[in-house]
């Protein structure tokens, strides 16, 4: 039989389901990492309906505590439901986690009780996307900008026990080539990776998954990256304010940032403490798409989807001040 060694060495998906069938404890963790890291994806995407959803049955959801870090979890119990689509004839496959900040515990879900503790938020996914979450090279909300994670309950909450999990073994490297960490981080959102999921959801889609839970995620990383994109160089001589209105809520609110550019660094200020030079009004999604470079914020302005006080020559300025994501 071959040894956990020998299919990392050899990084070959059918070499770990045949060991995974013969005895699935004898498979760590760390291999299966391994094994979904190296594996092109189209390899992984054609074997999802069959021996990958069996490894994840037998590695991730039967095992789904060897893949937690319990003490990461700093809030009250939560019960948590992990939903395994495409079974066979239809049907799904679900094991209950619960975390309390100290131990993990999961069961199996049998019949249409899934546990005697009422479940916090249920997370839905396909083989390929759990794997590729639970193995670092997929974050959280970007697989719910997706749509390869279905939730029902607070998002919120779903997206906070993301970041219980660890990747399994040695620090890991995610596919967009930037090394990972031993733990999953699902608020640690790269802005390109951003840009292709913004590139290819439709409309209604992206206001759609921007109006809810993951909005807060999202648009707090974003804001919170803006000195990793600013051109110091074009912005050495400025000292402005710059006022956001980002609208589109579910419950019609609005959500405001201020951000101060002020001599080559940029930072956050607290809203109503600087008097801005400009302000921008822009519904969530369709500032994705304009901080992704999806979007021409020209034509946004003249189809009034982007609503602009203030100095409108400085506004113009601001998309050479940046680097746009590509």
């Amino acid at each position: 039989m071959s040894t956990p060694t020998d299919a990392r060495d050899a990084a070959t998906l059918a070499q770990l389901a045949a060991l995974a069938a013969a005895d699935p404890a004898a498979v760590a963790p760390a291999d299966l990492a391994a094994v979904v890291a190296a594996t092109p994806l189209a390899e992984l995407r054609a074997a999802a309906a069959g021996s990958l959803r069996d490894l994840t049955i037998d590695i991730v959801l039967d095992r789904l505590p060897e893949f937690v870090a319990p003490e990461r979890w700093t809030g009250a119990p939560v019960c948590l439901a992990l939903r395994l689509t495409g079974r066979a004839g239809g049907g799904s496959d679900t094991v209950v986690l619960r975390l309390d900040g100290v131990t993990a515990t999961a069961d199996r879900a049998t019949g249409a009780a899934t546990t005697v503790d009422p479940v916090d938020v249920t997370i839905e996914a396909d083989a390929l996307d759990l794997l590729l979450l639970v193995t670092g090279q997929e974050h959280a909300a970007l697989l719910y900008l997706r749509g390869g994670l279905r939730l029902e309950g607070e998002v919120r909450l779903a997206i906070a026990a993301a970041g219980c999990f660890h990747i399994p073994g040695a620090a890991s490297s995610n596919r967009d080539g930037h090394d990972g960490t031993t733990d999953l981080d699902p608020l640690a959102i790269d802005a390109n990776a951003v840009a292709a999921v913004v590139r290819d959801l439709s409309d209604k889609a992206l206001r759609q998954r921007m109006a809810g839970g993951v909005r807060d995620i999202v648009l707090g990383e974003i804001f919170a990256r803006f000195a990793d994109h600013l051109r110091r160089d074009r912005t050495a001589d400025v000292d402005a304010a710059i006022a956001w209105r980002i609208t589109g809520r579910e419950d019609g609110g609005v959500d405001e940032f201020v951000t101060h550019i002020d001599h080559g660094a940029v930072v956050l200020a607290e809203p109503g403490s600087l008097k801005p030079r400009v302000s921008i009004q822009v519904e969530a999604a369709d500032f994705l798409r304009l901080v992704t470079g999806n979007a021409n914020p020209a034509m946004m302005f003249m189809r009034r989807k982007i609503s602009v006080r203030g100095d409108l020559g400085f506004a113009a300025q601001l998309t050479g001040m940046f680097r746009i994501p590509s």
